[in-house]
């Protein structure tokens, strides 16, 4: 199996055809100039990992193997450097925190002739910093995951008066051991890896970072419309409000760098004062409303899509008057109280969007807005509404006109999506959506009690031309119920078909609010009516969980996917930095 993985390394470089050219009567191997020499990261914050560099007499690629001293079990053979060349500075990851490994440096030249450098290397990867999350491995079944390491973020906040933890960014293995880290003394969400390998993560509100895998800053960006008092040095600033849940690279040829989610604040007449009886008073209200935005590397906009032009801005579900926005848009000279802060704004946070997701198969945009509980279709050429998935209730002309309508099929019940999160596209075209299932309710109805209250990972078949919707599988029911009132995710895993769950924002229960979080990887086996086909299964779980008696930190981790590998994917032509 190393050895295909390795073949396949080369071939997908195009590095066996070159090897082949070469006479066959080469026998000589190739010789290094110098010991390799392996250097930490010198970043406390990502320690894991560092960097190899070696001189050959002639040009070579260089192969890492890399053993877990005492354990047989961990050897890893990697391509670190692929190009031909007589000097390399390559990436060395995948590093078990607290674990001593050796290194075995080996050139191998275009006639396929292979040298091991005769002095191996060692490198005692340091442990897990004081503060790191608590993660605790439950299940664990690998011949029946997905390969590869678990990306995921993890944040942390203390009991009243005990000031936040640092933010987390972790990959683990299958054994749940921590095999690289980046700390941040700064919040983390919505983690994604760029083609050339990097990291983009947001950070608060207003900035995204980008950073490489020793923990070192490439570029960062600001949303600079509201102040640019917290500003990052060297920042490049975006003539936005905010940066907010979202924000990933996209495809070539789109005509933009990156997507993400800002912010715009508008005065709306005639808002209403209440969830549940909504025509009894309404007045003006600071409605704050999502704006799908493409921006350039260089931090030139070059499209928006406010949602307050494309949804009913007089809309109001549960959780649309929380105020969510009120420290971002109170301005930064506003009336002081008695006791010195500032006096609040009062905001409404009408749609509180959450994910932008690209179809593939046309290239327009999916957006979930969690408070109105609706998934919809965005025609990115026109900024037209093409569909909306979600509950009917509360929807007037013409927006009801867009509503898809559910096609109950034998042996599944259909169940609309409540403050969801995170849809993401099966191969086959269906839709994965993280279901919260907050209060599984829109006004005028009251929401279910937090006892009553459950989370799925769902699957819907969306009929464009039809505008129906089937729920065609499920992970959780009322039946079967575990429940998540905020954060979450869900990643199809292309090679077993397994889907990746981020139950990610817990409470121990309705009385007691210390937050935990799970990540899980269950099967996708059907379950209709028929019980020939099977359960699905959870062949992967990690707790992030503080079990301390007392002053227990709440922890909560906003998304999770599979990588194949610690390590960037292979370069190609269009995944260099610019």
């Amino acid at each position: 199996m190393r050895a295909l993985r390795l073949r396949t390394v080369f071939a997908s470089l195009g590095c066996l055809a070159a090897l082949a050219c070469e006479p066959a009567g080469d026998r000589v191997a190739p010789r290094f100039v110098a010991p390799p020499v392996f250097t930490p990261s010198a970043d406390p914050f990502a320690p894991l990992g560092g960097t190899l560099t070696v001189a050959t007499d002639e040009p070579t690629v260089i192969e890492l193997a890399t053993q877990e001293l005492g354990d047989v079990r961990e050897r890893r053979v990697r391509v670190v450097s692929a190009a031909l060349a007589n000097t390399h500075t390559a990436l060395a990851l995948h590093f078990a925190a607290g674990v001593e490994h050796e290194l075995t440096v080996t050139a191998i030249d275009a006639a396929g002739n292979r040298a091991a450098a005769p002095e191996k290397l060692r490198f005692a990867a340091p442990a897990l910093p004081t503060g790191f999350p608590p993660i605790k491995l439950t299940i664990s079944e690998p011949d029946r995951m997905e390969p590869g390491v678990t990306l995921f973020n993890a944040r942390g906040s203390g009991p009243p008066a005990v000031p936040p933890s640092d933010a987390f960014l972790v990959m683990v293995d299958a054994r749940g051991r921590v095999v690289w880290f980046f700390q941040s003394k700064k919040d983390i969400v919505s983690a994604r890896r760029l083609r050339n390998g990097d990291i983009l993560y947001l950070c608060g509100r207003q900035t995204a970072v980008e950073i490489d895998m020793l923990g070192r800053v490439v570029q960062t960006w600001f949303a600079a419309r509201l102040g640019t008092e917290d500003a990052p040095e060297g920042a490049t600033l975006l003539d936005l409000d905010t940066l907010h849940h979202e924000i990933f690279e996209l495809p070539e040829g789109f005509g933009a760098d990156f997507v993400a989610l800002s912010t715009e604040m508008r005065t709306i007449e005639g808002w209403p004062t209440d969830e549940w009886q909504q025509a009894l008073e309404r007045k003006p209200a600071n409605v704050v409303g999502d704006i799908v935005v493409e921006f350039d590397r260089d931090g030139v906009v070059k499209r928006r899509y406010p949602l307050l032009d494309l949804l009913d801005p007089l809309r109001v579900c549960h959780d649309s008057r929380e105020d969510f926005w009120s420290h971002t848009y109170t301005p930064k000279d506003a009336p002081k109280d008695e006791n010195g802060d500032s006096k609040l704004l009062d905001t409404e946070d009408w749609a509180h969007t959450n994910a932008i997701l690209v179809d593939p198969r046309d290239s327009n945009y999916l957006v979930s807005c969690r408070n109105q509980d609706v998934i919809f279709k965005l025609d990115r050429a026109s900024g037209k509404l093409m569909w909306l998935c979600g509950s009917p209730i509360g929807w007037r002309a013409p927006w009801s006109e867009l509503l898809l309508r559910p096609k109950r099929a034998k042996g599944r019940p259909f169940e609309w999506n409540f403050h969801q999160h995170t849809p993401r596209f099966q191969p086959d075209g269906d839709l994965l959506v993280f279901d919260n299932g907050n209060g599984r309710a829109t006004p005028p109805f009251l929401e279910l009690r937090d006892s009553f209250r459950y989370s799925r990972a769902v699957e819907f078949r969306i009929d464009e031309a039809a505008r129906t919707v089937e729920q065609v599988w499920a992970y959780g029911s009322a039946a079967k119920p575990w429940y998540s009132f905020f954060l979450g995710g869900v990643e199809p895993l292309p090679e077993t078909g397994n889907v990746l769950v981020t139950d990610g924002g817990k409470q121990i229960s309705p009385t007691i609010r210390q937050g935990f979080a799970r990540v899980f990887e269950v099967t996708h086996e059907p379950n209709d009516e028929s019980g020939d086909e099977g359960e699905p299964e959870i062949v992967f779980e990690l707790v992030v969980r503080d079990d301390a008696p007392f002053d227990a930190f709440s922890w909560n981790v906003y998304r999770s996917q599979r990588l194949e590998s610690v390590y960037p994917p292979a370069p190609t032509s269009s995944s260099t930095r610019r």
